[in-house]
């Protein structure tokens, strides 16, 4: 059965997707949207769930932040890092905070 309840909505988790799926991160994004609601945001090397700081990794963390903001402008984020100060300097002289 199907469920029809706008209250449903999708958690991305970029760096789950990087590192377990074959489909890229923008391609889930450009597919779900829609349907999105909230990302969890970290980065790493494509192979493991390292949680690493956004610059550190091979998603260009920006670029989806840009992208998914057009996209998903009511969604939310978490930022799942081990250590969170550099990755939010590293946003803020990047002018995306």
């Amino acid at each position: 059965s199907q469920v029809d309840d706008p209250r449903l909505k999708l958690c991305l988790d970029i760096g789950h997707v990087n590192a377990y799926s074959e489909t890229d991160v923008f391609q889930w994004l450009c597919r779900w949207a829609p349907h999105l609601s909230h990302f969890h945001i970290h980065n790493n090397d494509g192979k493991t769930d390292l949680h690493q700081a956004l610059n550190c990794g091979t998603i260009p963390v920006i670029e989806f932040l840009r992208q998914a903001q057009e996209l998903c402008p009511e969604a939310t984020y978490t930022f799942e890092l081990t250590e969170a100060e550099p990755s939010i300097m590293w946003l803020e002289e990047n002018g995306v905070i």
